[in-house]
């Protein structure tokens, strides 16, 4: 299946298919302009919560190995990628 570029970029289930289809509202919100208002705004919601756990994760890496100097590189690494898209969207 292939995307229809006048349609949300969005995948969506219905509760009566088993095959996940392409949303069927206009796109024109969201990382450029790709999804539907609603889609647009799950697509930043899921980011967040990626963010979060991501920064759990490092949290955690710190807590059980503060004296492993690969953890605490690693841990670095993922705060500064999402320090850096942060900035980056704003």
């Amino acid at each position: 299946m292939s995307d229809d570029p006048n349609r949300c970029k969005a995948m969506v289930r219905s509760p009566y298919l088993l095959d996940a289809y392409q949303c069927k509202r206009k796109p024109g919100y969201g990382k450029d302009g790709w999804y539907c208002k609603q889609h647009a705004q799950e697509a930043i919601d899921a980011k967040r919560e990626a963010g979060v756990a991501a920064i759990e994760v490092c949290r955690m890496l710190l807590e059980n190995h503060p004296d492993d100097l690969d953890a605490r590189i690693l841990a670095k690494a993922i705060i500064d990628k999402l320090d850096k898209a942060s900035k980056e969207n704003g």
